[in-house]
């Protein structure tokens, strides 16, 4: 995990309280889930992360913000507690090499 996550140049990552990053291998049952609330209450978009990797950003307040990329063999899903804006969480998703986690 220590080539996974890099940190830009210029960019402070600081401001983020609790980061977690949930690899599931795609086939297999996983039993972990968070309550989030409404699902209205999130805004989310498409962006490509600096590897090249498009993940689907999402926003929800100040108790939740989501990274989700759907790779060839498993689906990752990094969770920011205490929220994110969009800037700090595009900032964030470019800081991960998702490549590192395609596994054939």
């Amino acid at each position: 995990m220590n080539h996974l996550v890099r940190r830009a140049q210029n960019r402070d990552l600081e401001a983020f309280t609790e980061l977690v990053l949930r690899y599931s291998q795609k086939g297999v049952l996983d039993y972990v889930f968070i309550n989030v609330g409404s699902a209205d209450d999130f805004t989310e978009w498409v962006y490509e992360a600096a590897c090249g990797t498009s993940v689907l950003l999402a926003t929800g307040g100040p108790h939740h913000s989501f990274v989700f990329a759907d790779l060839s063999n498993a689906f990752i899903v990094v969770t920011v507690f205490g929220g994110a804006s969009q800037e700090s969480l595009e900032m964030l998703a470019d800081t991960i090499d998702f490549s590192m986690l395609e596994r054939d």
